[in-house]
């Protein structure tokens, strides 16, 4: 050896161990890393050193280090190689997988891997043109041992997940080698499943006999899976069902070996996942072969007895349900499709297998087969199958148990808790998933019940009964009062979703239950008593899908009402307003809203008891201790939908000047004019200028925050439900029409709007008053205890930063602690904010009051911390509502400043012709809600775009455009478009000093998240202005590299009556062009994709109307350039950026010859680039036939490719270096001759036309 390159390797080799010797001191760790990395990068002796550090002799760490060395020298260095050293690499790379590694069992799995990378990175480069003998050479080297059959098998691994899945080659060398692969694939393919077959079979025959060569055997059998993992989901089906799909049938047995059927499972899962033409995934069905089933039945239900406790049974349990859930799939796709395909063999046992997933305790697994019954139940052949339809049945049955609602981690009722221990971190993981299942598996129920409606509502019948005549079983030593987890309401709650699931679909099918058989069962459910709120909730919503049956039993009314409101009215002794639990204030508002789903829906039968109604609501309404203000307000939403059956303008507009009065009178009273009559005076009338107080009589500001609500709650609840009649006719019948258009339309007034209008007057200046609180100098006016009143509600911070709610929000207190536990959390603070240490002397533990002993103990949130087990799902259901005053004031205007905005935006809809017709409307909403909003946080501002403006603009008639909407938009856009800018220049600023996102504190990532929301709701509005109301173009969801759906070219889309007359008003087009076209630079991908549409329509516009000049045509392909810097690295948003910039360049090139100057800007970009790009983009209609658009974009990039922005990650990589190779088929043009030498004696037009047999 070369003394040398002994002395480096040396050198090397002690740098290694120095790195990573946990006694090595930071500075010589420093200097051996430099001395690593500079030799790597540097030095020309990486090739002979490499080797030589590989060596067997060296330890692991040494070894992979050299295998490095020669790594990075073949992806760095192969330009500079000479043909010599490649091919000394490749013979050096196929004699260390000979026997350069220790034995299968010792050798280490990184190096293992690091000697495959070698020859792998030798193939990316030379084969198969330069090695065309590599894959006989792997052949041999597989004929020497299990060793070097598992490299090889790696080799062929890594070689396809290069080429196929992270596809990290260049395309031509990728295809070539997909070339290579492809046409030695029915070898390779032979070679994998011979492999497989050998040492399963050696390892069965070793096992007892020779335990460690057993082992080596079936190491190997696992890197045969493991490669065959990586072709099956891409070759041809054909190759995979050879030789009478011998691949399948050894992938099911190997089901029933416990060390490879996880591997196995994959296998199968990712065939029988595969798509393409229909008929080639016929040979599938040989799954369903006897043997196929009875394997797949066996192993599930051995896996199944270890799988609560054992990852490994667990995770290979869930393949095996995706392997027959996506058969299932393939069933579907081929029956009466492909010929001869209808009911495959063993379906029953196929569906039995199935079933069983379905019932079994793992939720997730039961989840995995919902979609496949469900496929079953709608395809138009399977549906109609007396197997499935055999199975409804048990469906029915097994949706009792599955609808529970259990198996949280932190409980042991049930045992799905063991498995969902395994699959979530946390309750709250928990409850999320389980909403998306059990709405799953009401979805199924719905559908089966369109096929078997009898069965399913006898069904319903029966488990009503039986729920019925059952005790309440609280499942608590008292046994008082059922809390979430309780037997009984568990119980109840899945069959009220379940009878809801039924009802809903009945109707739809031909099949009607028998009129006394269903009044039978609404009287029984009627009959029934509970003093139990959980358990009265569930009945009432029972009660809410029978109501259908009222129709055969008008006489049952008074009863169900007398049901309706003892719910209404229901309270323990001893209760009143202020401290209900929260159970029993579900309870109400229940009865509430079914009173208003029963007046929506059962109008009619309604309609004889109105005045009967009416009176009983204003009786319990008269006791001021009885119903809270939402509930009064809910309840006259139920007369107001009754009300509108008159069909008569004038009664109508009398009740609700009747209704209205207490509110109106109130809201337009002095007291109230005064208040509104300046923010200082607002501020002091609802009390933030003074000390907060518990509720009670003295709290009159408390009162007065209470007299507002309500208020505002009338007017909600008259504009939510007052209509008009839906039928013209009728309509002018009643008086409804306010007058009648020249076409011969008529435009119908609303009976709220005499009403209503006046009392909007108020409302604008409450609007005014609130946004004038946030003027610093009312800030000052607060009380120092009522500043966090201001801020955001954890509920909605919790919602913009996308995390879930805890399951009990312990923030806003229902802060009625026991003594005890106000006691202990005292301690606790105190001790970690100052010292207490006597108090745990015995002597003075001794004089301790009895009931305080548990005061001393660790808190349970800090128990939990230290045990490292996430807080349970804590039940508050019979807990008193006790917020303290900050939550409720800070409660109260939240929802007030979205009840005022509600307001003032369904008004368009409600009111129609009438309220847009208001003279100085727009003047008066400027003047009022639109003020100080400089000083309004933005989620204060975001309702002001989705909740005000976006139904304004919808609802407003195309007539009144000019004096409704138009004088809004002047002073809205501009506006907007200055505070966007200004906010997004902060955001970038910031980003781009931090670096990252990831440094952001908290408080700065909900402005950010906020600031997203506030430029995605303006874009979205001025989407309506300019296009038609619709589903976005580019999907929220569609996020930063989801490229597959996305319209690169932006279709002609005409745009709206309104946006042609914004974009003819100075005032308004200007700041929505800057906006849409600065919003493509501002970091935020979804503004970006929503704003493309929008800039190339009103680019289209303004040509056509003659405005753009050269400076805003440059001007907006810059934005389009920094579009491309700022989202260039996602692949979304740089198709529709490239798409629309081509657009643009075609459009404008034309008209403007000296646009070519933006991009003679871009750094390397030429005169002679922009003529090539010009001769591909700027061409005749025929010659765009033959380059398509995505070539044109691709010129463009090509073009632009120095300024696109690029993920950090790519930004300083290093490229790795190929060299073109001769191509593997070499096609020869033909030899070029003049058309009279092509035939002798024939001249090319006569001869088509006068052809002559050969």
């Amino acid at each position: 050896m070369d003394p040398q390159i002994s002395s480096l390797a040396n050198e090397l080799s002690n740098s290694i161990e120095t790195i990573l010797n946990p006694s090595s001191s930071q500075n010589d760790r420093q200097i051996a890393h430099k001395i690593c990395e500079e030799f790597k990068d540097s030095s020309p002796f990486c090739v002979p050193v490499g080797l030589v550090l590989a060596d067997k002799s060296y330890k692991p760490v040494v070894r992979h280090f050299g295998l490095q060395l020669l790594e990075h020298a073949i992806k760095f260095r192969w330009i500079d190689m000479k043909t010599e050293e490649k091919e000394y690499l490749k013979t050096n790379a196929l004699q260390f997988m000979a026997n350069g590694t220790l034995g299968i069992l010792e050798e280490e799995f990184h190096i293992k891997d690091a000697v495959a990378r070698i020859t792998v990175e030798l193939a990316k480069r030379e084969w198969p043109q330069l090695w065309p003998s590599l894959q006989e050479d792997l052949f041999k080297l597989c004929q020497m041992g299990e060793t070097q059959t598992e490299l090889v098998l790696k080799v062929y691994l890594r070689l396809v997940e290069d080429a196929v899945l992270l596809q990290t080659i260049p395309h031509q060398r990728r295809r070539e080698i997909m070339l290579g692969l492809t046409a030695n694939m029915k070898d390779l393919f032979e070679m994998f499943v011979q492999f497989l077959r050998l040492h399963t079979n050696l390892a069965d025959e070793n096992l007892t006999s020779d335990p460690q060569k057993s082992k080596a055997h079936l190491r190997v059998s696992e890197a045969v899976l493991y490669t065959l993992a990586g072709y099956l989901d891409w070759v041809s089906m054909n190759l995979i069902f050879t030789n009478n799909s011998v691949l399948l049938q050894m992938l099911c047995l190997l089901l029933g070996n416990s060390s490879l059927q996880l591997l196995a499972a994959e296998c199968l899962l990712t065939i029988v996942g595969r798509k393409g033409k229909v008929e080639e995934r016929k040979p599938l069905l040989v799954l369903f072969s006897d043997e196929a089933m009875k394997i797949i039945l066996s192993t599930a239900a051995a896996a199944e007895k270890s799988s609560a406790h054992d990852e490994y049974y667990y995770l290979f349990l869930k393949k095996l349900c995706l392997v027959l859930t996506d058969l299932g799939k393939q069933v579907c796709a081929l029956w009466g499709v492909v010929p001869d395909c209808k009911q495959p063999p063993n379906f029953a046992m196929y569906l039995e297998a199935l079933m069983a997933f379905t019932q079994h305790p793992s939720q997730i697994l039961s989840s995995y087969t919902q979609s496949v019954w469900q496929a079953f139940m709608r395809h138009e052949f399977i549906s109609k199958d007396p197997i499935l339809l055999s199975f409804i049945p048990k469906l029915f049955e097994t949706s009792t148990k599955i609808l529970l609602k259990v198996g949280f981690p932190s409980k042991d009722n049930s045992p799905s808790c063991d498995y969902s221990r395994q699959d979530f971190d946390s309750d709250e993981d928990f409850s999320a998933f389980f909403s998306r299942y059990r709405a799953e598996v009401a979805d199924m129920v719905r559908q089966a019940v369109l096929l078997q409606p009898e069965l399913a509502f006898n069904f319903a019948k029966q488990w009503l009964e039986t729920t019925i005549c059952k005790p309440i079983d609280t499942g608590t030593e008292d046994g008082v009062m059922c809390n979430l987890s309780s037997p009984s309401f568990l119980e109840w709650d899945a069959m009220t979703l379940f009878i809801e699931s039924v009802m809903s679909r009945i109707a739809m099918t031909d099949y009607s239950p028998d009129p006394n058989m269903g009044v039978a069962l609404l009287k029984s459910a009627l009959a029934y008593q509970s003093q139990d709120p959980l358990i009265l909730s569930s009945l009432l919503s029972c009660l809410s899908a029978l109501v259908v049956f009222l129709r055969n039993s008008t006489e049952t009314i008074p009863a169900v009402l007398e049901k309706i409101f003892s719910g209404v009215t229901f309270a323990f002794p001893g209760q009143n307003k202020s401290n209900r639990s929260r159970s029993v204030k579900n309870v109400r508002q229940h009865a509430c809203s079914m009173l208003v789903t029963i007046c929506k829906t059962q109008t009619d039968l309604i309609f004889p008891v109105f005045d009967e109604l009416y009176q009983y609501i204003k009786n319990i309404s008269s006791d001021v201790e009885q119903l809270s203000q939402m509930e009064k307000c809910i309840l006259i939403e139920a007369l107001i939908l009754v009300c509108n059956r008159f069909n008569n303008y004038e009664k109508q507009s009398s009740f609700l000047e009747e209704i209205l009065q207490p509110a109106k009178e109130l809201w337009l009273s002095e007291q109230f004019q005064q208040a509104f009559s300046g923010s200082d005076k607002w501020m002091s009338y609802i009390g933030l200028d003074q000390a907060p107080r518990e509720p009670s009589s003295e709290d009159t500001c408390g009162i007065n925050r209470s007299h507002i609500a309500y208020c505002i709650n009338m007017m909600m609840a008259v504009l939510k439900r007052s209509k008009w009649p839906e039928d013209p006719q009728v309509a002018e019948n009643g008086g409804f029409v306010l007058m009648k258009r020249d076409d011969g339309s008529v435009i119908l007034k609303n009976p709220a709007t005499v009403h209503v209008s006046r009392m909007l007057e108020n409302l604008l200046l409450f609007m005014k008053s609130m946004n004038g609180s946030w003027h610093p100098a009312m800030l000052q006016r607060r009380h120092p205890e009522l500043e966090k009143s201001f801020d955001l509600v954890e509920n909605e911070k919790y919602a913009i930063l996308g995390i879930p709610m805890p399951c009990v929000d312990n923030t806003s207190s229902p802060v009625c602690k026991n003594p005890v536990t106000r006691i202990q959390n005292f301690l606790t603070t105190m001790h970690d904010y100052g010292s207490m240490n006597g108090s745990w002397h015995p002597a003075m533990l001794q004089r301790r009051h009895p009931e305080l002993e548990k005061s001393f103990d660790l808190v349970e949130n800090e128990k939990y911390a230290i045990l490292g087990i996430p807080m349970p799902c804590v039940d508050n259901t019979s807990s008193p509502v006790c917020k303290n005053p900050v939550t409720r004031i800070q409660n109260f205007l939240t929802t007030m400043h979205d009840y005022g905005c509600h307001i003032l935006g369904n008004a368009g809809q409600c009111l129609g012709y009438e309220f847009y017709a208001i003279p100085n409307l727009p003047q008066s909403i400027l003047s009022t809600v639109f003020t100080n909003l400089d000083y309004l946080p933005d989620y204060r501002i975001k309702p002001f775009i989705r909740v005000i403006l976006k139904p304004f603009i919808v609802n407003c008639p195309k007539d009144l455009y000019s004096v409704a909407v138009i004088p809004l938009l002047e002073f809205v856009c501009p506006y907007f478009y200055q505070k966007l800018n200004s906010k997004w220049q902060l955001i970038n600023q910031r980003l781009s000093e931090d670096g990252v996102e990831d440094n952001m504190e908290a408080q700065e990532i909900l402005e950010d998240q906020l600031a997203r929301q506030l430029t995605r709701e303006y874009i979205d509005l001025l989407g309506i202005i300019f296009h038609k109301l619709k589903q976005d173009p580019v999907p929220d969801d569609v996020k930063m590299d989801d490229a597959e759906n996305i319209p690169v070219t932006q279709k002609e889309e005409a745009m709206t009556d309104l946006g042609q007359l914004c974009m003819r008003c100075e005032s308004v087009y200007p700041s929505v062009m800057m906006c849409v076209f600065g919003a493509l630079s501002w970091r935020d991908t979804i503004a970006c994709n929503k704003s493309v549409p929008l800039c190339w329509s009103t680019v289209r516009q303004l040509v056509s109307t003659g405005h753009m000049t050269l400076d805003i045509a440059s001007n907006f392909l810059c934005n389009v350039i920094y579009g491309l810097q700022v989202h260039g690295q996602h692949e979304g948003p740089l198709a529709l950026l490239l798409g629309l910039i081509t657009q643009m360049y075609e459009l404008l090139r034309p008209v403007f010859p000296d646009l070519s100057n933006v991009l003679l800007q871009v750094p390397n970009c030429t005169i002679s680039d922009i003529k090539d790009l010009d001769a591909k983009v700027l061409q005749t209609a025929s010659q765009k036939q033959i380059m398509n658009d995505k070539k044109r974009r691709e010129a463009f990039k090509k073009i632009l490719s120095d300024v696109i922005g690029k993920n950090l990650g790519q930004q300083f990589k290093r490229e790795t270096q190929y060299k073109d190779l001769p191509p593997i088929f070499r096609i020869r043009p033909p030899k070029s001759t003049s058309v009279l030498e092509q035939r002798e004696g024939a001249s090319g037009l006569c001869e088509l036309f006068n052809p002559t047999d050969d």
